[in-house]
């Protein structure tokens, strides 16, 4: 069944109840979140009767990355951001000001390092 469109329309069975339709990032989603377990039972129009996640998987694989926020080649699809901040002498208060101030603009501290005789503070977003 080439032609079958596997983004779309599943259905589960888990401890919770039958649930369904769902897109197949859901599906993959939940399963991801441990709340489809691989024996789990599944259906999607594309298959001859309901079978396990596990069975089902190389269906719902390629849906994986996207749902992880990769590209195909598995790297991910988002470019983080940095951003170095070079520490002088400076106090306690001060550091926790230039902290504060990174955090306010979406960056969250990554690393300290010391190069040359200066520290470097890293943050990524």
């Amino acid at each position: 069944m080439s032609g079958t469109d596997w983004s779309e329309g599943w259905h589960f069975s888990s401890g919770v109840g039958q649930e369904g339709p769902v897109s197949a990032q859901k599906l993959v989603s939940l399963h991801l979140k441990k709340q489809v377990r691989p024996e789990d039972q599944v259906w999607h129009p594309g298959l001859p009767d309901w079978c396990s996640l596990r069975e089902a998987w190389p269906k719902l694989r390629p849906f994986k990355d996207e749902v992880l926020g990769r590209s195909s080649s598995g790297k991910s699809s988002k470019k983080r951001e940095y951003r170095v901040v070079e520490l002088p002498e400076l106090t306690t208060q001060q550091i926790e000001e230039i902290l504060n101030a990174q955090s306010a603009e979406g960056f969250a501290y990554d690393n300290a390092i010391n190069h040359r005789d200066r520290t470097l503070l890293v943050f990524r977003k």
